[in-house]
């Protein structure tokens, strides 16, 4: 198994591994490690660079995650390899949640609407 890094973003906003944890430390709490935000209808849709490897199993590292905060996809959650990638995957979540609440009969619970989800949020790049 390989070791999990910790990471940080240089001058051109690419992934550096950080091995002095203090100075990663330092980094996290200094920068705004988030790379798009969308508010519709009292719901957020949120893209930020976690710093951190989640890629646990696999040989890449992934450090970037996008997250649904309220409405019907609450807690909905996509991660990637690459920032582009990310920053693709919101674009798509943003339009998941805007088809949900153009198509939502709030009669209806979701599950009695049918589940929604892609699997295809990441685009061509691979994902979690």
């Amino acid at each position: 198994m390989r070791r999990l890094h910790n990471y940080i973003l240089d001058e051109d906003n690419n992934p550096v591994p950080e091995d002095d944890v203090l100075k990663w430390a330092k980094w996290f709490e200094e920068n705004n490690r988030q790379i798009a935000r969308e508010e519709i209808a009292g719901i957020t849709i949120s893209t930020v660079f976690l710093a951190i490897d989640h890629g646990f199993f696999g040989n890449h590292p992934i450090l970037w995650e996008t997250m649904v905060f309220g409405g019907e996809h609450n807690g909905y959650q996509k991660r990637y390899f690459t920032r582009i990638g990310a920053l693709s995957g919101h674009n798509k979540v943003v339009e998941m949640v805007k088809e949900s609440l153009n198509t939502s009969d709030y009669g209806q619970t979701p599950d009695d609407r049918g589940s929604q989800e892609s699997s295809d949020m990441a685009g061509d790049e691979p994902f979690c």
